[in-house]
């Protein structure tokens, strides 16, 4: 009896031991949950939420300081709607251009301060216009067409424009974007676009830490997001690296043209009905400025040509500013620095002129120094 007994309080005992170290490791990481949420409140906000339809967006009425590739201080503001800079009404201003752009982190610009933000410097250009910034680092084609047909032609644009980044070929045909999360894509089903609107998080789930709830936990949970972006995803960058290649490589055949001309004319349709505009530009890449010419964008040049589409390519006024000696790109991110923004600015400002703006627009011009 005195051993049995001796035998059930041990084990009584470990198991209170083990009970109370998982109640301790629990609140351990609930204290750290808390700490981290407290710290990014107030130093380091995050700018993404998660989003059922769109998979990521922009947070709403935040903003955060940082230090970019130059030492430059900026802060990043983000409005009630999420679109980068001042906050603009829902309705059309009276007397004012509406214009709204879609784009990724080229047209989110979250790499130069609120003023040398190529849309901040348009409106500066014309008083008569006023610029919804509603990019978002990471989006396709497929996300900014779901994001115009569901909120964006709410606030009646009387021109949307569209950037067009290269890379944006490829993120309409894939189901996740490492950093963030699974996302709507497209894919060509018999010569027509197949938007698939319900996320599908299998492909993203490779890039996550392998734990219980994962995906809701990336949902939700501020140490799980650390813990994976910055410690996980770096200690296993080379194999990140490889799933995504892979995955790369297998958007060349998913119709990728197709999608974004058939996405284009879409848009360019739903404009023309409200009896407004549609305009594309194209970004060129750091590469694409140094030999002078783009592959990638030849098939969408030709596209517009074809469908008499308004389309401003970048290209040679870029070629031309580098020449000159102009620092258009930052040494080591892909994106513009100020002068990128600027010349963009002026060049879709000249653009812009010609596109059913109202006599007064092209009236108010200021003048400007040009680099041309």
């Amino acid at each position: 009896m005195t051993s049995r007994w001796r035998i059930r309080h041990i084990s009584l005992v470990s198991s209170r031991s083990a009970s109370l170290a998982i109640v301790l490791f629990i609140a351990c990481l609930l204290s750290l949950e808390a700490a981290i949420r407290v710290y990014s409140f107030w130093f380091f906000p995050r700018m993404m939420v998660l989003d059922d339809r769109l998979g990521w967006r922009h947070a709403g009425g935040v903003r955060k300081r940082f230090t970019n590739e130059d030492g430059e201080a900026v802060t990043v503001i983000q409005n009630s709607y999420g679109h980068r800079g001042a906050e603009h009404s829902s309705e059309r201003a009276e007397g004012k251009y509406r214009v709204l752009v879609l784009g990724d982190s080229f047209t989110e610009g979250a790499h130069v301060a609120e003023s040398d933000l190529f849309s901040a410097q348009l409106e500066r250009l014309t008083h008569q216009v006023e610029v919804l910034n509603a990019g978002v680092g990471g989006y396709g084609t497929v996300q900014q067409y779901l994001y115009f047909v569901s909120e964006g032609i709410r606030f009646k644009p009387h021109l949307l424009l569209l950037m067009f980044f290269e890379n944006d070929l490829s993120d309409n045909c894939l189901s996740y974007y490492a950093g963030f999360g699974p996302r709507p894509f497209a894919r060509l089903r018999h010569d027509e676009v197949e938007i698939v609107e319900r996320l599908e998080p299998e492909d993203f789930l490779r890039f996550t830490l392998p734990v219980p709830f994962r995906l809701t936990l990336s949902r939700y949970s501020y140490l799980y997001y650390f813990l994976n972006t910055y410690v996980y995803q770096r200690l296993f960058a080379h194999r990140m690296r490889e799933l995504q290649q892979a995955d790369l490589r297998r958007t060349v055949e998913c119709g990728r043209y197709q999608i974004v001309h058939r996405l284009i004319a879409r848009m360019n349709d739903m404009m023309q009905a409200e009896g407004d505009a549609f305009a594309l530009v194209l970004i060129p890449t750091r590469e694409d400025v140094d030999r002078g010419y783009s592959a990638a964008q030849e098939p969408i040049v030709k596209f517009c040509e074809e469908k008499t589409l308004k389309c401003l390519p970048l290209l040679s006024r870029f070629v031309r500013e580098r020449n000159l000696g102009m620092r258009l790109y930052f040494d080591v991110d892909i994106h513009w620095t100020r002068v990128g923004h600027r010349i963009a600015a002026e060049e879709i400002s000249d653009f812009l002129s010609h596109i059913r703006a109202p006599e007064e627009i092209q009236a108010a011009r200021t003048s400007r120094p040009t680099t041309r």
